[in-house]
């Protein structure tokens, strides 16, 4: 095989330069910091969604409870007013701890986590409904304290 000698000229201008090379290193580096941060702020995002998910289940349980229980069970706690419950519910650091009922306030280990929920039975309607208010409290991403709340009404067995 006969092979023909290379041009100075071309043997010259064969390969990557240095500059080039660094320029190359340098984009790579955006590029892959840039993909980097995408990925870490959507694993936040999942790790956000999945609490949020997690209290949700929280509300639908309580709920299911306050809907499947009989209208006794769901009586009114008269220990604290509705000004003292609106207090416990709006200082996410307050607790009470109310005899029996619907009315209490109890901690939920769910996935790992620790939540915070709230329940309050109120009479409505001279008391031919009962409302149950829920609120879960928990530490979101950064420890920053989050809350949802949800609410279901219910009538006397025989009230239309």
């Amino acid at each position: 095989m006969n092979r023909l000698p290379r041009s100075p000229v071309l043997a010259a201008r064969s390969g990557v330069t240095l500059p080039e090379l660094l320029v190359a290193l340098v984009l790579l580096g955006i590029i892959l910091t840039a993909l980097a941060q995408t990925l870490i702020t959507s694993l936040a995002a999942v790790g956000a969604s999945e609490l949020q998910l997690r209290a949700a289940a929280i509300h639908n349980e309580a709920l299911e409870a306050f809907q499947a229980a009989g209208w006794a069970q769901v009586g009114i706690n008269g220990d604290l007013d509705d000004e003292a419950w609106k207090a416990v519910f709006d200082d996410p650091s307050m607790t009470v701890e109310a005899a029996g009922g619907f009315d209490a306030v109890e901690t939920i280990s769910a996935g790992g986590d620790t939540f915070t929920l709230k329940r309050h039975i109120k009479g409505v309607d001279n008391d031919s409904l009962r409302r149950l208010t829920t609120v879960v409290l928990w530490d979101g991403p950064g420890g920053q304290q989050r809350e949802t709340r949800a609410s279901a009404e219910r009538a006397a067995a025989g009230s239309g």
